[in-house]
């Protein structure tokens, strides 16, 4: 065979065979160049008409690896198949992968395609999981997704929401799993509280008293005792709920005896001037019975305390007035201690004291008097 370089030029019959024998050489290769070679060898196509050249090219663009054996894929459980379309369980070899089921998730069988959430009030705290959990005490559990309770509400486990703290209680941590008791001297009025309202606001004493658990500022009194704090640790730790009982009068179990008059003094002093201690409770006086009224604009104890002893709105012997018991009054208030009757009823007018309303045969309202102490000031 002459070198390459003197070789004579081939003729376009011999360049058609050539081109023949690389086809059939690269049809025993492969397949696929093999059935789309056939049919032009068949049909001896004549070699200026048949685009060999361009097959090569063809066949590489569009060319895929050839496929080994099929391997069956399936997941065990707690695992599950991942695809782009999710559904075969054939995969090529050296494709296969299964993925363990996400936290709030579960995957109870073998060569399962999905996962599933767990139900509300259930999870899961790890991945790869075959089945669900009671949701932790402290949160809420919903879609497979947990989430901590807010200040203010707790659950217990297995809970799909979380609950209020009643009244009478607090809660000012996430994730609590109870809640706290408001302490003596201390009252939550409302469900959902994150915090205790502290006694004083009713009575003005500076150690309101109230029993653990509270639910309004009326049970607050003038006994001592009260928890000074009300403030619940970082970890949700309750405070004390009570505190050593101290008092300046005398009690027994059998009976409680009128107060000394040491006793009085020491009551009346918790109250700002201008007030006085006075029962709240009964007729009978007893230590933790007592409340500050302003005893000069409080309108049932004007002028002095009144307990049920001023009837018709009359001074009873300490001198306190119930200006709203007074018969046939349209308007009244109380000033300085003093009941100031504004208007009568219809049919009625004030009497020359100005004390009370009496018939008249005027029809219209009668005019106020201004008593003549109107702009005194009150001492008790």
């Amino acid at each position: 065979m002459l070198p390459t370089a003197a070789r004579p030029p081939a003729l376009p019959v011999q360049r058609a065979r050539i081109k023949m024998r690389l086809v059939r050489h690269r049809a025993r290769q492969s397949p696929l160049a093999h059935a789309l070679a056939e049919p032009v060898l068949r049909h001896q196509v004549p070699a200026r008409r048949v685009a060999f050249p361009l097959l090569e090219p063809r066949l590489a663009r569009n060319a895929r690896p050839a496929l080994t054996k099929a391997v069956s894929l399936r997941c065990e459980l707690g695992h599950w198949f991942i695809t782009n379309d999710n559904l075969p369980e054939l995969v090529e070899s050296g494709q296969t992968s299964c993925t363990p089921a996400s936290i709030g998730s579960y995957v109870p069988t073998a060569g399962a395609t999905s996962q599933t959430a767990c139900p509300a009030g259930k999870t899961t705290t790890t991945t790869g999981a075959t089945s669900c959990t009671s949701c932790p005490a402290g949160s809420s559990c919903s879609s497979g997704t947990t989430t901590k309770c807010a200040a203010g509400t707790f659950s217990t486990s297995g809970g799909s929401s979380c609950t209020s703290c009643p009244a009478g209680t607090f809660n000012s941590i996430a994730g609590a799993t109870a809640c706290c008791q408001c302490p003596s001297g201390w009252y939550s009025d409302s469900a959902g509280a994150t915090s205790c309202t502290k006694c004083g606001a009713k009575g003005m004493f500076s150690q309101g008293y109230t029993d653990p658990g509270a639910t309004s500022s009326g049970s607050c009194s003038a006994r001592s005792g009260a928890v000074s704090t009300a403030t619940q640790g970082s970890t949700g730790t309750c405070p004390a709920v009570t505190a050593p009982v101290t008092t300046t009068a005398t009690t027994s179990t059998s009976a409680v005896p009128a107060p000394s008059q040491h006793a009085r003094r020491s009551d009346t002093r918790y109250c700002p001037v201008g007030w006085k201690a006075c029962s709240s409770k009964g007729a009978t006086w007893t230590r933790d019975a007592m409340e500050c009224v302003n005893v000069r604009s409080d309108l049932e104890s004007c002028g002095g305390c009144v307990l049920n002893d001023s009837p018709n709105g009359t001074k009873n012997a300490s001198g306190g007035r119930d200006c709203s018991a007074i018969p046939n009054v349209a308007a009244v208030r109380c000033s300085y201690g003093d009941c100031i009757i504004e208007h009568c009823q219809q049919g009625y007018a004030l009497d020359a004291q100005g004390e009370t309303c009496l018939k008249t045969s005027s029809a219209s309202p009668s005019k106020p008097i201004k008593p003549k102490h109107y702009a005194k000031q009150y001492r008790h």
